[in-house]
């Protein structure tokens, strides 16, 4: 046996993964159906599987026998040459890990503080009915009833002095289909409205069955803010009926933002704030028109429209989209990620002059599927210095009292 080249079949059989893997991530940010995709990702596991299983039994024990006394230079020039592009993709593939170890959240993220809900134990039963994804539920360790709630102050230079601690709370990718019950939903964002934030924004995909939004007046209905609730919608509520869904939204007060912009003012300071849901539906939003304002706030479902942001001088982006990659490999992190940017931008907070990003884990997902991933409900408190004021810190309390 040569182990050897046993050792160096397992490292293009990686190889191929993160190949696989990197178009599947890119394909499945495109205009995509959902139906389509199901097949794409099943026929993407058997391509996986399938390799590495012919790469040991052909490869190794038919022609030309790697795995005794055969040479990788017998090898047909057509397959040497994916083999080689296996290898590469498993050298980038250990660099982003590896690069992934040391990552340290930008300095605009000036402190982060949470808890961990257990959902289930709360309610005293696991908030469960019968469903397509029933037996993926109920996974053991499946974390899916665990959602972690907090608190991220963030330091943004463009922030005007009187909005020193204005909180954001960021709701996103709810994911409604039945498997997981109402009470689940009902009781985390009843946790959010108690953080007391002076604005509420979802950033998409609420639903995955449309008769759903029955749903919406027990669970999102019940979130206010002195600000005003603002929402766009995601690629899951695009492949549904988006009208009916906006609709249904617009009758609770909430400001539909998608492809379009709003401003209001507060503090004698006016804020834009902004909705893309492209490419799934619409356009980024044609901010030309907009007056002189003091601060520029854009919600986007996918965080790939980050560069365009940039390009449009947003001061705070916010996101969800990715859930985090929903299970994290202890030692490796996310691996699916449906982004043109692979996993780069899975969940966090990620800084690139003028903008910030922050992209939530979201509260759910299509799958309910959760490892090392937790689902998560923030709110985001503005800072337009590192150091907040005496005002803001006494605004901090008092809403730390009331919960």
């Amino acid at each position: 046996m040569n182990w050897l080249n046993l050792l160096l079949m397992a490292v293009l059989s990686l190889g191929n993964l993160a190949i696989v893997v990197a178009v599947l991530n890119r394909i499945s940010t495109a205009r995509v159906h959902l139906s389509t995709l199901s097949i794409i990702r099943r026929s993407h596991a058997l391509f996986i599987i399938g390799f590495t299983l012919a790469l040991i039994y052909q490869g190794g024990f038919g022609r030309p026998r790697l795995l005794f006394d055969g040479s990788w230079l017998d090898i047909a020039p057509i397959y040497l040459v994916y083999l080689a592009a296996c290898g590469i993709s498993a050298i980038f593939a250990s660099v982003i890990v590896v690069r992934r170890w040391f990552y340290r959240p930008p300095a605009a993220l000036l402190s982060s503080h949470s808890e961990i809900i257990d959902v289930a134990a709360m309610l005293g039963k696991q908030p469960l009915a019968a469903g397509r994804y029933h037996s993926l539920a109920k996974l053991p360790g499946n974390e899916i009833f665990k959602v972690e709630i907090g608190t991220k102050d963030l330091h943004l230079p463009g922030l005007p002095q009187a909005w020193d601690g204005l909180s954001i709370l960021h709701v996103s990718d709810l994911h409604f289909i039945g498997t997981i019950t109402r009470e689940y939903f009902e009781e985390v964002l009843r946790r959010g409205q108690e953080l007391g934030s002076d604005m509420v924004v979802f950033t998409g995909d609420l639903l995955d069955e449309q008769h759903l939004t029955d749903w919406l007046p027990e669970t999102l209905g019940q979130l206010s803010a002195p600000l005003g609730c603002y929402f766009i919608l995601g690629n899951h509520d695009w492949d549904l009926d988006p009208d009916a869904t906006r609709k249904c939204f617009r009758e609770l007060g909430w400001i539909d933002v998608a492809d379009r912009f709003t401003t209001i003012e507060h503090a004698e300071k006016k804020m834009l704030i902004a909705g893309s849901e492209y490419p799934w539906m619409g356009n980024n939003p044609d901010i030309t028109a907009a007056k002189e304002v003091d601060f520029r706030l854009l919600l986007s479902h996918t965080p790939d429209n980050y560069p365009w942001a940039r390009r449009a001088n947003f001061d705070l982006m916010l996101s969800g989209h990715n859930h985090g990659g929903q299970i994290c490999v202890p030692g490796i992190g996310p691996i699916y990620t449906p982004s043109l940017y692979g996993t780069r931008y899975s969940a966090g907070t990620f800084y690139r002059q003028p903008t910030l990003l922050y992209v939530t884990r979201g509260i759910s997902g299509k799958e309910p599927l959760r490892y090392n991933c937790l689902p998560e409900l923030t709110q985001l408190v503005l800072r337009p210095t590192t150091v907040p004021s005496s005002q803001a810190d006494q605004k901090r309390k008092l809403i730390s009292a009331k919960t």
